[in-house]
């Protein structure tokens, strides 16, 4: 699960809605300069800052607002591997009778 919140909603939120700014903010300065100070179309800025926020809103979201829920949610995984694991080596042990197996 890439999006999951585990922690203090409020601590989430609050990142959440940093994030969103800091993409309003870095869109409407790379306008600024493109369009006004370097006459770029600004069609084509726009596009291309649609794409960079995209992906920069995704990284922030996946590594630091829901970052705690990652960090759980892995050790939950790994646990239920070991458990799986310990329960396919006595499903293959021989001093099991054959219709166990």
């Amino acid at each position: 699960m890439t999006f999951a919140n585990h922690g203090a909603i409020s601590t989430s939120f609050f990142r959440y809605c940093l994030s969103y700014a800091l993409g309003y903010l870095v869109n409407l300065l790379a306008l600024y300069y493109f369009v006004d100070n370097l006459s770029f179309p600004h069609e084509i800025v726009q596009g291309i800052m649609i794409l960079f926020n995209a992906v920069m809103l995704f990284l922030l979201q996946k590594f630091w607002v829901f970052s705690v829920g990652i960090k759980k949610s892995s050790t939950v995984k790994l646990q239920k591997k070991k458990t799986k694991s310990s329960n396919d080596k006595r499903r293959n042990n021989k001093s099991y009778p054959a219709q166990h197996r």
